[in-house]
């Protein structure tokens, strides 16, 4: 007869249990990436390569030759505000400074190669005395090291719309006076700041196209108009990540947050003209405006709780709690009743409900990743059966089935079949998240690998260029 464990020994082994299990929850779980931002990048990067195929654009389509807006115009800002919302992501909780500073370094020494080669395809040679400084590298390396030190300073998520608003004002304020001292009392290609400040900083020679346009379009001056964009992405990816809204909510914060920056783009367009030659405030808040309506969207539809899933069910994204898992393992089929509920009491819910999201992109696990969720212990830290569990005592000794324990329901008192699991629901429905999958994972791969891909191409099509 097997030995039958004392209520003291069972006491000992539960507190050993809760221990290990605590010990082994204490490591901090990687956050889960979104699926809506690696969506956006995709598209950004899909018309980004079609533009850089299309070498018989006509001129409307081509960058502004000074202000105004063109199509091309909006590829490498929307680039960069949707990287603000990534560093947001990735900054949010802290800053790791060795990582950062690493990334800066290869993003300066890849810009001066590009440069370089970029100077060799068109004239034969290297010169350094008319070598390129600047760079879209340089730019981006730039963008990246201000805001990791931002993130170091506003800590909190409702500070970066006013430090993006009040950047944006300043830089109004000033462009707008500089203006006032010009001949016609506007901005030009031989009357403005970055005339004069990128030239002092780093030589007329060395900027773009050897000073002989007037300004630098990734020079100071488009750097602080860059980092309103930047700003403006950051804020909504805060606001989305951090906030701690949900559903209409979210929604109607992040409605606000972009009718301000749309309202605030409309003010300084009576003040400055919108273009991205020196990425004036109007024209980069009219950008952040537009991304962040795009972020918003695919978060609502890809990140968040759709409207087909009840709290139940999904509790936020988070596994349901020991008492909605009786509930739901008692609407579960004659055939499905057992195991689902074996396979629920040994890993959670999460591999049995859908995933998150109305098209379930998002990962099962992300609350637990963010510091939430529940989940059993592994098998190995679990007490061992005891005297009061009626699985172990003689089938005369146990007690008799009860409407309680799904497991001992007897069958033809169980529910009949739903669709609360999906292992339960019927073929086409189970698929349907499938292809929806399918159809992003191209656009979610390119999002993952946006810098490569996007600065890889335009390498690629400067040497195509210039091939006889």
């Amino acid at each position: 007869m097997p030995r039958v464990e004392t209520p003291d020994e069972a006491a000992t082994s539960a507190t050993s249990a809760k221990s290990a299990t605590s010990a082994a929850s204490a490591a901090p779980p990687r956050p889960a990436r979104r699926v809506g931002l690696d969506v956006a990048r995709g598209l950004m990067l899909v018309v980004s390569v079609a533009v850089n195929a299309w070498l018989t654009a006509p001129a409307w389509f081509e960058h502004a030759p000074w202000a105004g807006v063109n199509p091309v115009d909006l590829v490498f800002p929307t680039f960069v505000t949707l990287s603000g919302c990534g560093l947001a992501y990735a900054y949010g909780r802290r800053v790791p400074l060795g990582p950062t500073a690493r990334r800066v370094v290869v993003l300066l020494i890849a810009g001066f190669a590009y440069n370089a080669h970029g100077q060799f395809m068109a004239t034969g040679e290297v010169e350094p005395a008319r070598f390129h400084v600047l760079g879209v590298l340089q730019f981006y390396a730039a963008i990246v090291l201000l805001m990791a030190l931002l993130h170091l300073v506003l800590r909190r998520w409702w500070l970066w719309p006013l430090w993006t608003l009040a950047l944006a004002g300043t830089l109004t304020w000033a462009l707008a006076d500089y203006a006032s001292g010009c001949p016609t009392g506007q901005l030009t290609p031989t009357c403005n700041p970055s005339g004069v400040l990128d030239p002092a900083l780093f030589g007329a020679a060395h900027i773009y196209h050897g000073g002989r346009f007037g300004h630098d379009p990734e020079g100071v001056v488009a750097l602080a108009g860059a980092l309103v964009a930047a700003g403006g992405g950051a804020s909504m990816g805060h606001l989305l990540a951090r906030s701690g809204l949900r559903g209409t909510r979210l929604l109607a914060a992040g409605s606000a947050l972009l009718m301000t920056y749309a309202g605030a783009a409309w003010w300084a367009v009576h003040h400055v003209p919108a273009m991205k030659r020196l990425w004036t405030p109007p024209f980069s808040l009219g950008v952040a405006a537009a991304c962040g309506a795009i972020l918003l969207l695919l978060h609502l539809l890809l990140d968040s709780r759709g409207p087909g899933l009840s709290r139940a069910q999904t509790d936020e994204g988070r596994p349901s709690r020991p008492h909605e898992r009786e509930s739901l393992a008692a609407d579960a089929s004659p055939s499905t009743a057992g195991s689902a509920a074996t396979h629920a009491s040994r890993s959670g819910w999460r591999s049995v409900l859908p995933g998150r999201g109305w098209l379930g992109l998002a990962e099962a696990d992300r609350s637990e990743a963010e510091g939430g969720g529940w989940s059993d212990p592994p098998r190995e830290h679990r007490p061992p059966p005891t005297a009061t569990d009626p699985r172990t005592q003689p089938g005369e000794h146990r007690p008799p089935a009860t409407v309680a324990d799904p497991r001992n329901r007897p069958r033809e008192h169980r529910a009949p079949l739903t669709a609360t699991a999906e292992r339960t629901q019927p073929r086409e429905h189970r698929t349907r998240g499938a292809r929806g999958r399918a159809a992003l994972y191209p656009l979610i791969a390119l999002g993952r690998n946006s810098l490569l891909v996007y600065f890889g191409s335009h390498a690629l099509m400067t040497t195509l260029v210039y091939l006889p």
